[in-house]
């Protein structure tokens, strides 16, 4: 309880954090989406969860992957990036240049931003035209985890170099997205 706030953090380690904070001032609770208190800052008389995605410092600029069966409003800041081509040692992405800044259902995406941090994923009601371009990523959706059968490259850091490496876990997370692994391929691209 922080001034009359209660502030609850549920923690998803596969998908990030779901920020919760129910505030009352003696008319009510309200929830917020925000992981600090704000009394200006809550949407009244309404119950919501926004999923929040996290996006890692690489030197100059942050990046994470994003994937989600629903359209949603990218924050401020972020831009999205989807792989239009790869060889067995490079990847090129290309920046989406999105309407009213709505990311498209089903549009596993790179996500860049100046700053690390964890940044929020508004689900909206907003219509968005799906992407036309071939995207050679991937994403979860709404599995909680999803099994690679044949392999999978996720983004991640090795050695200080930034890349998607070879994944060798049992499951990659909620709403990320990676890249489908070929025989062809190596460790890492």
């Amino acid at each position: 309880d922080q001034g009359g706030v209660a502030t609850f953090n549920i923690q998803r380690p596969e998908a990030g954090k779901w920020y919760i904070n129910a505030a009352g001032n003696g008319q009510g609770y309200y929830l917020n989406e925000w992981s600090a208190p704000n009394a200006n800052d809550y949407m009244a008389g309404a119950w919501s969860a926004v999923i929040a995605t996290e996006l890692k410092s690489v030197g100059e600029y942050a990046l994470g992957t994003f994937s989600a069966p629903y359209n949603v409003e990218l924050p401020e800041g972020v831009s999205a990036y989807i792989a239009i081509s790869s060889n067995a040692t490079s990847l090129t992405l290309e920046e989406l240049t999105l309407t009213e800044n709505i990311l498209p259902a089903n549009t596993p995406v790179v996500l860049k931003s100046s700053d690390a941090g964890f940044y929020p994923m508004k689900q909206t009601a907003t219509t968005a035209s799906p992407i036309e371009k071939e995207n050679l990523l991937a994403g979860t959706g709404t599995d909680r985890t999803l099994t690679p059968s044949s392999g999978a490259f996720i983004l991640s850091q090795s050695n200080g170099e930034t890349g998607f490496y070879n994944y060798t876990g049992s499951a990659i997370g909620v709403f990320k997205a990676y890249l489908p692994k070929t025989t062809a391929d190596g460790e890492q691209i």
